[in-house]
């Protein structure tokens, strides 16, 4: 706090809270906060021009005091006179800055701040790939049965059957089923449909679909999509070796998927075909 009547102590602590200020107007977050700071610093700065005038007034009034180390009062003198001479130039610089800090204050005053924009959204990482449907025992070997009459088309369109859009993307991305690269071992076997990779294994006795989760099945797959039947499985589960990967996550293709006539209604209609 000022004493009004030590000047040493109330020098000290102008200094720190001057160098305080520096710091606190490093980044100033709010800019209507600016205009109070530069009105206090007009305050400031004229309290400062009239320090500077008494204090070259106090060394012309005690000039006779003035001696330097050596006890010559002559060169105190000089010097006494000198440093009057420069803190009246001093004031003078300081009501030169007054001025355009008092024109700076009036500018500012007049500035009308609107809020900030909002920040755009962080890019949330989207995976490479999402896994539909992964299956194994004896619901992967009806599918391979299948793949086997009829072709690894007819095995993709079978286990799209699970894939419910967004919602199967957002379950995939909450459960950790999402990939960079493809899983697949050196024995796989992969078969790419339209918007779908399917990667199965005949040996191990388990199969897979997956998808990009930006990449949505064209409207032709969707129409020529038809319910397979498949017949019972070409295998025992007990003759398997244990598969490597997570248990299917559903033991039956959903009731209602894109492939059905609702979602194929509206997938046309968002995106603007005809039917």
């Amino acid at each position: 706090m000022p004493t009004f009547h030590d000047p040493t102590a109330d020098s000290r602590e102008a200094y720190e809270a001057i160098r305080g200020l520096a710091h606190a107007t490093i980044f100033i977050e709010q800019p209507h906060e600016a205009y109070g700071v530069i009105l206090e610093l007009l305050g400031g700065v004229r309290s400062l021009q009239q320090v500077f005038d008494q204090l070259a007034a106090m060394h012309e009034r005690h000039q006779g005091r003035a001696f330097n180390d050596a006890g010559d009062q002559l060169a105190g003198m000089v010097d006494a006179f000198t440093a009057a001479d420069r803190l009246h130039e001093t004031a003078a610089i300081i009501r030169r800055a007054e001025s355009l800090l008092d024109a700076a204050a009036q500018a500012a005053g007049r500035i009308a701040w609107h809020p900030a924009e909002p920040a755009a959204p962080e890019a949330v990482n989207r995976p490479a790939w999402v896994n539909i449907v992964f299956l194994d025992g004896e619901e992967a070997d009806r599918v391979l049965d299948l793949i086997d009459r009829e072709g690894s088309t007819a095995g993709v369109l079978y286990l799209s059957q699970w894939d419910m859009g967004a919602d199967t993307v957002d379950d995939a991305i909450a459960i950790g089923h999402t990939y960079d690269e493809l899983p697949s071992s050196a024995s796989d076997k992969t078969a790419t449909v339209d918007a779908y990779t399917m990667i199965y294994n005949p040996s191990l006795g388990h199969v897979a679909l997956y998808r990009n989760p930006d990449e949505l099945p064209s409207l032709t797959l969707l129409e020529a999509h038809q319910h397979v039947e498949i017949g019972p499985p070409r295998r025992a589960q007990s003759d398997k070796p244990p598969a490597e990967q997570p248990a299917g996550r559903h033991t039956a293709p959903p009731a209602r998927s894109w492939f059905t006539p609702e979602p194929i209604t509206e997938v046309a209609e968002q995106r603007g075909l005809s039917r």
